[in-house]
């Protein structure tokens, strides 16, 4: 729905919303004044976002179920990711999917179910981490939030992250977590806010800030990624961007769970008791959204 309003600009600015007028369809100063807003006000959040599921049969829980699909609290890891995306506004969601994908697709469908539209970028081959998001590169013409599928991070504000990136001008910047475990992450060595070294699952470590699995990144990060595939995430793309200091880290202090061991998926069921049945996951999302 349309309303009338009326406001006070400077001359000179409004000289050039006129010179707007007639070209590329724009019809008159309101028009030009309303795709101005639109442009300006979508450079304030982030609307895309890239999922990887890529995985394979390694990517099962005790057997069981696959990462992404694993039930937290009455509702898959993934489902609670895309509703997290929600929230902060995220429309546009993608998920990287290999050998297992169908599973995904069947389960989540086009995401109308989550207020989302889905779309799944098919992996033929394993290409890695970065290999994946090389896939998306033309559906990924603006900054867009990168999240593995096997991650809890409900605390964290998507939209002060993305803020934070933007003040940095860097390429990339990942949210950063504390771990006892370091080593079994990626450990981010920080001056400052930018990271200087990063190291994917070293023998041991000085610090315990890891990757938390949730990053803001630019187009300009395809031109990071090797020509040859597979490659890293980790190991073959965020040492080449920290190397020329477009890499920078996002701490963030809240619960942050990664369910790819049975051990860390019965510390997020603790965290987050069961308190909607296990039904059909639009019942799921629609209790949750109701919640929210």
């Amino acid at each position: 729905m349309l309303e009338r309003v009326t406001v006070t600009i400077d001359e000179q600015l409004l000289s050039a919303v006129d010179e707007l007028v007639g070209n590329n369809g724009v019809k008159s100063r309101s028009h030009a004044m309303d795709g101005l807003l639109r442009s300006a006000l979508s450079q304030q959040r982030l609307r895309k976002a890239l999922i990887l599921a890529g995985g394979s049969e390694t990517s099962l829980v005790a057997g069981k179920s696959i990462k992404p699909l694993a039930e937290v609290g009455g509702i898959t890891v993934i489902e609670r990711i895309i509703l997290k995306l929600k929230r902060a506004g995220i429309g546009e969601v993608i998920i990287s999917v290999g050998s297992l994908g169908e599973k995904l697709v069947a389960h989540l469908q086009d995401g109308s179910a989550y207020g989302v539209t889905i779309d799944y970028a098919w992996e033929d081959q394993p290409l890695g981490g970065a290999g994946a998001l090389k896939n998306c590169q033309a559906r990924l013409p603006e900054p867009f939030l990168l999240s593995y599928a096997d991650v809890i991070y409900e605390e964290l504000d998507l939209a002060d992250l993305y803020r934070f990136h933007k003040s940095n001008n860097g390429v990339c910047t990942l949210a950063l977590a504390n771990s006892e475990e370091p080593s079994s992450f990626g450990v981010a060595k920080l001056s400052g806010s930018q990271i200087v070294e990063f190291e994917e699952k070293p023998s041991s470590a000085e610090g315990h800030l890891v990757n938390a699995g949730v990053a803001v990144c630019e187009p300009s990060i395809f031109a990071f990624i090797p020509k040859k595939l597979p490659a890293s995430f980790e190991h073959d793309l965020l040492p080449s961007i920290a190397g020329k200091g477009k890499l920078y880290g996002y701490v963030y202090s809240g619960e942050w769970f990664d369910v790819g061991t049975p051990k860390s998926l019965k510390m997020a069921e603790r965290h987050f008791p069961e308190r909607h049945s296990s039904g059909k996951h639009a019942s799921n999302a629609s209790a949750l959204r109701k919640k929210d």
